[in-house]
């Protein structure tokens, strides 16, 4: 018996009317759909102090930065500059290129477990709930299929 494949997320907009961080509104929006930062609280714990970015706006910012095709941790800093898409996904604070790259090397086997469990339960989430998806994010901008 094979599983239902997970519906496919296509963007059908008008590519003129983006800016070049856009697309991570939408990211931004899903990553709070399928409570992310939550997600990421509860199962990441690597800082030791309370003061600065917490672990989760630490990752998150992470996952957006590098989801903007840099793949540079530099992203991040320009990431920082754009308050609009920051506060759609919920963050607070961003951290700096440095402080996010010191922070990666503190990352222990227990925290790369917890990593790997948030991404199959942010998937779970996402195969779940294809129609509240499509609702959440509008009829003429996405199309699922």
């Amino acid at each position: 018996m094979h599983a239902k494949a997970a519906p496919r997320v296509e963007y059908v907009g008008a590519k003129d009317s983006l800016t070049s961080f856009a697309d991570l509104t939408f990211l931004a929006r899903l990553a709070r759909f399928v409570d992310l930062g939550p997600v990421l609280r509860s199962r990441v714990r690597v800082k030791q102090r309370r003061r600065g970015c917490s672990d989760d706006e630490m990752l998150l910012a992470l996952v957006l930065a590098l989801c903007t095709g840099g793949g540079h941790l530099s992203s991040v800093d320009t990431l920082g500059a754009d308050t609009a898409v920051c506060r759609a996904a919920g963050l607070r604070a961003v951290p700096g290129s440095r402080r996010l790259g010191e922070f990666l090397t503190r990352l222990s086997d227990p925290a790369l477990a917890g990593l790997q469990e948030c991404a199959r339960v942010v998937a779970r989430r996402l195969t779940c709930s294809g129609r509240r998806l499509r609702m959440l994010l509008g009829r003429g901008n996405l199309r699922l299929s």
